[in-house]
């Protein structure tokens, strides 16, 4: 591992911390290899075979972590920081997220050619083919866009992608929500920003 070399002399103790949002996993490193704790962190964060697990290394062995699933869209995280929450603040998740949604972190070729989309995202809406609607929660403004797939494995955004992305400066690295706010013949996507 190539990271060693920056961190190997700084090692003093045999635990990590894994970070996502808020919360935090210790996880018992053996011979650079993730041991306990490592499955709860799979487990709560729902990584299946073949996701990606990004790691930055913020210093003191303290790891921020993101993670993708094989179409490069960041799977979802949902941040509970109330272990049993109140009736109210129940109605006011539901409230909010009413919509179906999803979360990615652009790539470098999602901003040029084409943004994948969550293969089960798009049967659950019913999203193959023809036009869609793009809005960014932060401008004003719509963008047409063309929705496609391929042999029914790969869903993505292509033609109008690169126009919207330049037009509200999107870049690669850029965490986005998309929701669905709109279904149908055209439906229509709000792009929030979540960095």
């Amino acid at each position: 591992m190539s990271y060693r070399k920056y961190i190997k002399r700084r090692r003093s103790n045999k635990t990590v911390v894994l970070k996502r949002g808020c919360k935090k996993w210790p996880v018992k490193l053996i011979d650079w290899v993730f041991d306990e704790g490592w499955n709860d962190f799979v487990r709560e964060n729902g990584v299946q075979e073949f996701d990606i697990v990004v790691f930055k290394h913020q210093g003191n062995m303290v790891f921020d972590t993101m993670v993708f699933d094989t179409s490069w869209c960041e799977r979802e995280y949902y941040n509970d920081q109330v272990t049993k929450p109140s009736r109210k603040s129940m109605k006011k998740i539901n409230t909010n997220d009413q919509h179906p949604s999803f979360i990615k972190a652009l790539s470098s070729s999602d901003s040029r050619n084409r943004l994948y989309i969550p293969k089960k995202f798009a049967l659950a809406n019913g999203l193959s083919n023809g036009e869609m609607i793009l809005k960014y929660a932060e401008n004003d403004g719509s963008w047409k866009v063309k929705l496609a797939n391929h042999s029914g494995m790969f869903y993505y955004i292509q033609a109008g992608l690169k126009e919207f992305c330049v037009a509200n400066g999107l870049k690669k690295g850029d965490r986005l929500k998309f929701e669905l706010t709109r279904s149908g013949e055209k439906p229509t996507v709000t792009i929030s920003s979540m960095n």
